[in-house]
């Protein structure tokens, strides 16, 4: 080994002259074999990884090119040295081995951070890296890949507890731009598009999010959004969390855990006005298993509702209630159909809405939850639909069935409303649809007159059957009504008679009474009469 006496800036030191072919473990060589690995894993890596580089706290990838790019000259710049055989400082810590040993530690550090932030302690939303979570997102949403998306989603659940924190400002380290990229990044969360990925392929997101709402009590305009967009991505999805979990709850597996997670807790269902209210497009109804998954989830948030102390009505109910309106529209003037089989898609939908009552009243009955709030909404559902369903007023059979048969029959004499609870709705019903009919002439208290006649007839039931005990009262208090005012509105308002009754029954205005004519097809069944006092000595309506 050559050596030698060495100056610089007036310094003299010894040195002596590098061995080209000493042995080298780190050079140039070694640098661009491991950067040339690096890159192939990063472009094979999967999304996920990437999604994870790309959320640190810090720039890893912008950061390690810039080591790597430097590292690569110093190294370069050795080798040159090394191979010109250089002179170097003979005494001091460094030595050309410990050089070598610190380049490939450089190196070797840069490739472990990429570990540990892809694979072994992948980052979380927080206050340092909000900027790169709600950047990486959006980026990949533009980019609109499902299978990514479904991945970053997946990604995200981890973070969900975080960024419901940060944006309504229970973090314990947060800060004003924090809490502004999780909102913003909650609003990216509940776009359509994102919501019918994750409903699909990534429900545990859903749970992840709402349990940390629960625990929060947080609300607002991103977490209403959210809800909403799920909601109709699923009813949408018919492989979605809502159906396959409808299926549990038919085979009788109590196993609903993203419902569970919407609609288990009281605060929540009291807190998200939208909760229950998906988009609703009369350009494209519902199909019939659609308003089946939708009921489901109604039924789980009225039986949280049921359990609880019931002093309010939750919006979200509220709203639900007025939802399921639409599952009758159909029932009006202009129902142009001849025949109603139970195969008929109006059918199975007056049938599954009658099964929603009859579990709703089951839960009230088995929590003994108080009265009235509740019960007063599940009659207000069967008020509403009496009120769609006396609009049907022919053909008789059709109006027959959809009143006596699917109403009537189907609810009001179900098993569900002989209990407790049961007669508590029952009363409410028959004490509203009797004031309602008393203020006739007005168009809904006279379609109601004529369902209730259409539907009772004019025999009051014995007082010891078993069939129509439970409005037998009603039913007196109503023909007594009517047998002292019809006559006189009938005479006074004849339009009256065409919005009132069904097809077959009438006013016979010589005789002064009403009329039911049954179809021939019926049978040889002799027509009802019901007398009415005659309209000068009417009684004035009360």
């Amino acid at each position: 080994m050559a050596t030698d006496v060495c100056t610089l800036a007036g310094i003299a030191f010894d040195c002596f002259q590098l061995d080209k072919n000493a042995p080298k473990f780190f050079g140039f060589a070694e640098l661009l074999s491991g950067l040339a690995l690096t890159l192939l894993v990063w472009t094979i890596a999967d999304v996920r990884y990437k999604f994870r580089i790309e959320t640190a706290a810090f720039k890893v990838r912008n950061t390690s090119i810039y080591i790597v790019i430097g590292l690569a000259l110093v190294v370069l710049f050795t080798d040159f040295w090394r191979y010109s055989q250089g002179w170097v400082p003979r005494k001091g810590p460094i030595t050309p081995e410990f050089w070598q040993l610190i380049l490939g530690f450089i190196f070797l550090s840069v490739f472990s951070v990429w570990l540990i932030v892809a694979f072994l302690a992948p980052p979380v939303f927080n206050r340092r890296n909000s900027g790169q979570f709600l950047k990486s997102m959006k980026s990949r949403l533009e980019r609109g890949s499902a299978s990514e998306l479904t991945i970053i989603a997946a990604e995200l659940s981890k973070s969900s507890a975080h960024i419901i924190d940060h944006a309504f400002g229970r973090a314990e380290k947060g800060s004003t731009k924090a809490t502004d990229n999780a909102k913003e990044l909650l609003k990216t969360i509940a776009t359509p598009r994102f919501c019918r990925i994750f409903v699909e392929n990534a429900p545990t997101l859903i749970i992840d999010l709402f349990r940390q709402i629960k625990q929060t009590n947080a609300c607002g305009r991103e977490i209403e959004n959210l809800t909403r967009n799920i909601l109709t991505a699923a009813l949408e999805k018919h492989d979605s969390f809502l159906y396959i979990e409808l299926q549990h709850e038919e085979l009788g597996l109590k196993d609903s855990p993203v419902i569970q997670s919407l609609c288990g807790d009281l605060t929540m269902i009291s807190n998200i006005k939208m909760l229950l209210s998906p988009y609703m497009s009369r350009k494209t109804p519902w199909a019939l298993e659609q308003w089946r998954a939708y009921f489901n989830l109604v039924l789980e948030a009225f039986a949280t509702y049921s359990q609880g102390p019931c002093t309010t009505n939750p919006s979200s109910l509220h709203l639900a209630y007025r939802n399921i309106r639409s599952i009758y529209t159909s029932l009006n003037t202009d129902l142009a159909i001849h025949e109603l089989r139970p195969d008929d898609d109006l059918y199975q939908r007056l049938q599954i809405l009658g099964e929603l009552i009859e579990k709703m009243a089951d839960l009230l009955e088995r929590h003994s939850t108080p009265s009235p709030l509740p019960h007063t909404a599940i009659a207000e559902i069967i008020l509403d639909l009496m009120k769609a369903a006396s609009c049907v007023r022919k053909p008789r059979s059709v109006a027959r069935k959809i009143q006596a048969t699917l109403v009537w029959d189907a609810i009001l004499n179900s098993t569900a409303l002989r209990s407790d609870a049961g007669n508590v709705i029952l009363a409410i019903v028959l004490d509203q649809l009797l004031r309602t009919i008393k203020q006739c002439p007005n168009l809904q208290s006279v379609q109601l007159l004529g369902f209730c006649l259409n539907v009772l007839g004019f025999a009051v039931p014995r007082e010891n059957d078993d069939y129509g005990s439970t409005w037998r009262t009603f039913q007196i208090d109503l023909l007594r009504w009517v047998k002292a005012n019809l006559a006189g509105m009938l005479k006074r308002y004849p339009r009256m008679a065409s919005e009132c009754f069904v097809e077959g029954m009438s006013f016979d205005a010589q005789h002064n009474r009403l009329v039911i004519r049954y179809p021939a097809d019926w049978g040889d069944i002799p027509p009802d009469y019901f007398e009415l006092d005659p309209a000068c000595q009417a009684t004035a309506v009360v």
